[in-house]
């Protein structure tokens, strides 16, 4: 349920069928690392993400803090800035040379 907390003289002359748009907070967390979910995937049974270090693809296993569709935030292992490879797939290898698009 959603209630209208403006007052009232901005809301009264609203109709049957009115339009609302809402944004709904579930979670505020400052200074959160965000990944996509689509960097994720496991390895064994811990969470990981393959990071770009110095031109290279690097391991590593990361802890969530919350996981979202489409957002993840990282608790631990990953520093604000750092750089993650999105749709790993089977390919990338620990070490493997790659380059930034």
């Amino acid at each position: 349920m959603i209630d209208l907390t403006s007052p009232a003289e901005k809301w009264q002359a609203l109709g049957d069928g009115y339009r609302m748009d809402a944004r709904i907070v579930v979670t505020s967390l400052d200074d959160a690392v965000k990944v996509p979910v689509s960097a994720l995937f496991r390895a064994g049974g811990e969470w990981a993400v393959f990071t770009v270090t110095e031109g290279r693809a690097a391991r590593r296993i990361v802890h969530l803090a919350r996981r979202g569709g489409l957002e993840a935030v990282v608790s631990k292992g990953l520093a604000p800035g750092d750089r993650v490879i999105v749709y790993p797939g089977d390919a990338i290898k620990e070490g493997l040379r790659v380059s930034v698009r």
